[in-house]
């Protein structure tokens, strides 16, 4: 038994939800970085 199961199985589609959004976010924060990364890292070349 999940966690869920036991709160109300109607939040799987909610769960989904939102496990969907948050890992959008993480995607994006980590090309939001690895961007910032990259030009710190041009930038500390042309030096």
């Amino acid at each position: 038994m999940n966690f869920i199961d036991i709160i109300a199985p109607e939040f799987y589609e909610e769960v989904n939800f939102w496990y969907i959004v948050i890992g959008s976010v993480i995607v994006l924060i980590t090309i939001v970085c690895f961007i910032l990364f990259m030009i710190k890292w041009k930038r500390g070349n042309k030096k």
